[in-house]
């Protein structure tokens, strides 16, 4: 048999998804914030436009030209139904998959794989430390 205490009923009540996520899609959508500004930053590192520009090492992050692609980064819509939430970092250059996943022709130069492993850490620690903090307020 299990008791169900006066806190653990309310803690029950809490776990409503209906007041969760909302909050988890604001976490979501920092978190895909994160990933383009980081994503950003690495692609200004070491950039230098015009005369004397190199694309960056192959398998490292681009390195800045024209500033297109990190200009076209930007975070989608935070999408919630009943079950799920989903977000997306996106960078909407016409060449930025080429550039991510590379072509016959050239090796990859990847910026939203690296930046989303970077900031994988915080965004698990933020997400779980908000749901805590849903939970028990």
């Amino acid at each position: 048999m299990i008791k169900v205490t006066d806190n653990h009923a309310a803690r029950l009540v809490r776990l409503n998804p209906a007041r969760i996520m909302p909050a988890m899609g604001e976490e979501l959508g920092a978190a895909a914030q994160a990933i383009v500004d980081v994503a950003r930053q690495n692609i200004n590192d070491g950039a230098i436009s015009g005369p004397g520009h190199a694309p960056g090492p192959p398998y490292g992050y681009p390195n800045s030209d024209t500033h297109e692609l990190e200009q076209s980064l930007h975070v989608g819509e935070i999408m919630e139904t009943a079950t799920e939430i989903k977000t997306s970092a996106i960078a909407d250059a016409p060449y930025a998959s080429y550039v991510e996943l590379g072509t016959s022709r050239a090796l990859p130069r990847p910026y939203m794989q690296p930046s989303t492993e970077e900031v994988r850490p915080t965004v698990i620690e933020a997400l779980g430390a908000r749901f805590v903090e849903e939970v028990n307020t």
